[in-house]
């Protein structure tokens, strides 16, 4: 199965919109569980990013806001 990084916030306002199920991975102390949200969640989640902001600008590491499965499966985080 393909996986698609999410790099900018515009490309990330995409994958929301096409995405047919969103999950996000809330880091707890040492759990991590994927967890499923709406897509009316997800838009509320981002709608503060401007669009020149960067994953790096948020400390996501690995330099991506989420991945998207060629099967409409987004995971941000």
């Amino acid at each position: 199965m393909a996986r698609y990084d999410i790099t900018t916030v515009a490309s990330l306002w995409c994958a929301v919109k096409a995405a047919k199920e969103i999950y996000i991975l809330p880091k707890f102390g040492t759990s991590e569980l994927w967890i499923k949200i709406t897509k009316a969640e997800a838009k509320k989640l981002i709608s503060g990013l401007d669009v020149d902001e960067t994953p790096m600008y948020y400390e996501m590491f690995a330099d991506t806001f989420g991945t998207m499965t060629n099967g409409g499966t987004l995971y941000l985080g």
